[in-house]
C-alpha cells in the first residue's frame, strides 16, 4: 500500500467492516461491508478497479466447490469439474461485481444474504468483500458513464420507480391478455471513465469523526503476531485468530457462516 494514496481511491478497512470512497482528496461515501471469516480471512491487497459487471456469473473457486452441493435448482452448471452459477436472484454475487483483477480473486460485490449486514461482527464470507447498497457504489464508481436510472435499466428493470415498488402497474386484462415473461438476464461489464485504485487494508487503529484515535477489534489476530516475535511470519490461521479475538468474535470464527457458500 503506497504512502500517497492519491485523490481518488476506494479503501476497505477489514476490522471496521466498511468501504470508503474518496474523491478529490475527500471522503465521499461509506458503505457497510461483510468480510472474510476467521478461517478464510480477507487478504490485504492493492488493485485497480477497471469496471463494474452487472448480473455476473459466479465462477465457484475450487476451494469452495470441493465437497459442495451445487444443484441445477440453485442455478449451478457443472462442466468437466468447473462449477458456475447463472446470474439471477440466487447468484452469490448478487446484481453486481466490481472488476479489480488481483492474484487472490478477491472482489467487492453484492450478495443475496442481505440479513448479514445487520450483525455487529460481519465475518461471514470466504474472503471477498460484500457491500451493502452495492448499486449506489456502482453508480458512484460509474459517475460520468452511467446514471443510477440507466443502471436499473441495465439490470432489467423497466424504470427505477417501478423497480423500487413506487409505481404498481395493473396487470393486463381481457381475453387476449397473456402473462408477461420476465426479460432475459444479460451480463454486462461497464468500464469506468478512469481506473481507480482500491486498497484492502487492516487498520485496528483509526481516527474517529472528532479527530480522536479509536481502536477496532483485531479480528484475525494479526496485531498479536506483530507484537509477539514468536508469531511473526506465521500465516493467519483459524486457531491463532480465534484465540486472540474477543468472545463474540470467537463465536463468529468458530461457527462461521454455515449454509452460505458465497464468496
Amino acid at each position: 500500500m503506497p504512502q500517497a494514496l492519491g485523490a481518488d481511491y476506494v479503501l476497505v478497512n477489514v476490522p471496521a467492516f466498511e468501504v470508503y470512497l474518496w474523491r478529490g482528496g475527500a471522503q465521499a461515501q461509506t458503505w457497510t461491508a461483510v468480510v472474510g471469516k476467521i478461517a478464510t480471512p480477507t487478504p490485504q491487497l492493492s488493485a485497480t478497479i477497471t469496471g463494474v459487471t452487472f448480473n455476473p456469473w459466479w465462477d465457484v473457486p475450487p476451494s469452495i466447490a470441493r465437497g459442495g452441493n451445487f444443484s441445477a435448482k440453485g442455478g449451478y452448471i457443472v462442466t468437466r469439474g468447473r462449477v458456475r452459477q447463472r446470474p439471477g436472484p440466487r447468484n452469490a454475487l448478487g446484481q453486481m461485481k466490481v472488476e479489480m483483477p488481483n492474484p487472490y480473486a478477491i472482489y467487492l460485490h453484492d450478495t443475496p444474504s442481505k440479513g448479514l449486514f445487520g450483525a455487529a461482527v460481519r465475518t461471514f464470507s470466504h474472503g471477498c468483500v460484500r457491500v451493502a447498497d452495492p448499486l449506489s457504489l456502482a453508480a458512484k464508481l460509474l459517475e460520468g458513464v452511467r446514471s443510477r436510472d440507466s443502471i436499473d435499466v441495465l439490470l432489467g428493470n423497466k424504470d427505477r420507480d417501478e423497480a423500487r415498488g413506487r409505481i404498481s402497474k395493473p396487470p393486463p386484462s381481457g381475453p387476449l391478455a397473456q402473462p408477461s415473461e420476465p426479460p432475459p438476464i444479460k451480463t454486462t461489464t461497464v468500464r469506468l471513465r478512469a481506473d481507480i485504485p482500491v486498497y484492502i487494508a487492516y487498520f485496528t487503529a483509526a481516527p474517529r469523526p472528532d479527530g480522536s484515535l479509536g481502536f477496532l477489534p483485531d479480528i484475525y489476530g494479526r496485531d498479536a503476531r506483530i507484537i509477539d516475535p514468536a508469531k511473526r511470519g506465521k500465516a493467519c490461521s483459524a486457531s491463532v485468530a480465534v484465540a486472540a479475538a474477543p468472545p463474540d468474535l470467537r463465536k463468529a470464527g468458530e461457527n462461521g457462516n454455515q449454509g452460505d457458500p458465497g464468496p
